[in-house]
């Protein structure tokens, strides 16, 4: 046992030591996979490099860096080696250089490491990707609200000023005919203060507070409406013409005529045009001479023709003037369209009311009040919706289907 031992330990070989004595002599580096396969032959035992490795360790008492020992004889052999991977193994039987047990640090594999730092730019590429996504669908998203907005704003406010006209009919037909005629004739009254008045266009504050109570039967401000059938246009008629008013109906021009009728008066009504809110007075240039629109206040209907349309700077005040023998209405909004420099009057002289009968042979007048009709209005509130979600379908990557299917 003692002379077995004996030939093992003389078996031993320092492959450090070998290996720098042997450079030293060749002047050549020497290739460790053929040294330790024909130490193999010689010996007709397989070497085993880690147990080597470690024997070396112990013989030098320093450690052995195999990582960089692989490596350089990587570049001796002009082979990749990698220390630990499957395709790495002795020359003799296959076996795997790398040790089931723990590793020490210097023989980490580094394969695996590098492969998840390769990993990692994918993942902030992925991240970036969704970012610009989000912005994408957001972009969208702003732009079908802002394609969507007109129309959705237009659809409410019909349906506000709808409101507010029924609300205006209904207490109209509740009242008494001692309480009409209280109310036409107050504002008869003030229509015929207007033929001598020189500054009428500038009331002082006890004057504007008259002004302000006339035909005012709901407390609202709502003295009337107006509809003009080409152009699809029902609103409601509201005292003054301040930019609150002006954006969500139509204003009567302080200084005027109310929309009462009578020869000697002349009734001067504004509206905007251009809004993405409400339509108004947009279409009011589609008007034509013959066309008609009708006022309703106080119960009555008053049905006017245009027959002159002009355009004219703001201070030309004399277009709205009142003739004493003609009862006229004209209506007023901002152009060019966009650039509102100017003033287009629509102008209408008073004739009779126009009566229609329905399919059942009923008489009616043309000037009632229109309700809103729910299915074309969900019918075009529709579309939109529908747009978007074709829109966000397309722009949604395919990955994002992935991960959510």
């Amino acid at each position: 046992m003692a002379d077995e031992r004996t030939n093992q330990k003389s078996n031993i070989i320092d492959l450090k030591k070998g290996v720098d004595k042997a450079q030293e002599v060749l002047n050549t580096p020497v290739d460790l996979k053929k040294a330790a396969s024909k130490t193999k032959d010689v010996l007709n035992t397989p070497v085993d490099l880690k147990k080597a490795a470690k024997k070396t360790k112990e013989v030098l008492d320093t450690p052995i860096d195999v990582k960089k020992g692989v490596k350089k004889a990587g570049e001796v052999l002009n082979t990749e080696i990698t220390w630990g991977s499957e395709d790495t193994s002795s020359a003799t039987d296959g076996r795997k250089l790398h040790s089931r047990k723990k590793a020490h640090p210097s023989t980490i594999d580094t394969t695996s490491r590098d492969k998840k730092s390769a990993k990692k730019p994918k993942k902030k590429l992925k991240k970036m990707d969704l970012i610009t996504d989000a912005i994408l669908c957001l972009i969208v998203f702003v732009g079908a609200f802002l394609l969507v907005y007109p129309t959705f704003s237009n659809w409410y406010n019909q349906q506000h000023m709808s409101r507010a006209i029924a609300a205006y009919t209904e207490r109209t037909k509740d009242m008494t005919p001692e309480q009409y005629d209280k109310f036409r004739k107050a504002a008869k009254i003030y229509n015929t203060g207007l033929l001598d008045n020189d500054h009428r266009f500038k009331p002082n504050d006890h004057e504007h507070a008259q002004y302000e109570a006339l035909l005012d039967v709901t407390g609202t401000g709502i003295m009337g409406s107006i509809e003009i059938p080409k152009i699809n246009v029902n609103l409601p008629i509201y005292h003054g013409t301040e930019e609150t008013i002006l954006q969500i109906a139509v204003g009567h021009l302080e200084g005027t005529s109310l929309p009462v009728g009578g020869t000697g008066t002349h009734c001067v009504l504004s509206g905007h045009r251009g809004l993405p809110s409400a339509e108004l007075f947009t279409r009011l240039d589609e008007m034509e001479q013959g066309d008609t629109f009708m006022l309703k206040v106080l119960g009555e209907t008053l049905t006017y023709r245009v027959d002159q349309i002009k355009i004219v700077d703001p201070d030309q005040l004399e277009n709205i003037s009142i003739d004493p023998n003609h009862d006229y209405c004209t209506l007023v909004t901002c152009t060019p369209y966009g650039i509102n420099t100017q003033r287009m009057l629509v102008r209408g002289h008073r004739i009779e009311n126009i009566y229609a009968p329905d399919d059942n042979g009923t008489v009616y007048i043309t000037a009632e009040v229109k309700h809103v009709d729910l299915v074309k209005t969900s019918l075009i509130m529709m579309w939109p919706v529908a747009a978007i979600l074709v829109l966000l379908d397309a722009l949604v990557p395919v990955r994002w289907h992935s991960d959510w299917g």
